[in-house]
């Protein structure tokens, strides 16, 4: 970790919301990165990183489907998950990377590692991509998310996209959709 006094999927998690509340900014405060930056350039600076750059959005499902119809069946999947374990959606979409954490922390051990394995750290690594440079504390943030799930659920499997010949199957909808 990059020193973040931190480490749960919870922590992680409020660390990548919206940084308008004091709970929210005192998760932040956590890594040292961000300690002195204040209110409004916190909300700036998750802004500028998140809302405006599309290389390092949050959204884990338009990092693994783009914008394809496989999408919707990842996002249906996500929601279906979130809906089965209790977990409110929010103002963002279900595959946003703070749902996923929520979700995987209630989940049955061997299910969230399937899902952490097969598509939360496939996206994630594509969600650092856009951080090579340094400069933004939240890659620090993201850094400490991928190792936290490595060690806990294992090492990322190589994603690969499904074509249109052979689309994303969300696992039926047996009761989770």
């Amino acid at each position: 970790m990059s020193g973040a006094a931190i480490g749960t999927h919870r922590d992680f998690a409020d660390a990548l919301c919206y940084p308008s509340t004091p709970e929210i900014r005192a998760a932040l405060r956590r890594f040292p990165d961000f300690a002195a930056i204040e209110h409004g350039d916190l909300e700036e600076l998750y802004t500028r990183t998140f809302d405006i750059n599309p290389v390092c959005s949050l959204e884990t499902g338009w990092h693994l489907f783009g914008e394809d119809y496989n999408r919707g069946a990842f996002l249906v999947r996500m929601r279906g998950l979130l809906r089965a374990h209790g977990i409110e959606e929010g103002a963002e979409l279900p595959d946003h990377l703070e749902s996923a954490l929520r979700v995987l922390e209630v989940m049955d051990e061997s299910e969230a590692a399937g899902l952490a394995r097969e598509f939360i750290l496939p996206a994630l690594l594509k969600m650092r991509a856009g951080f090579e440079d340094g400069d933004n504390p939240y890659g620090a943030v993201l850094a400490d998310i991928e190792q936290f799930l490595r060690r806990r659920y294992g090492e990322p499997i190589e994603w690969s996209a499904p074509t249109a010949n052979a689309p994303y199957d969300c696992g039926g909808c047996s009761g989770i959709c």
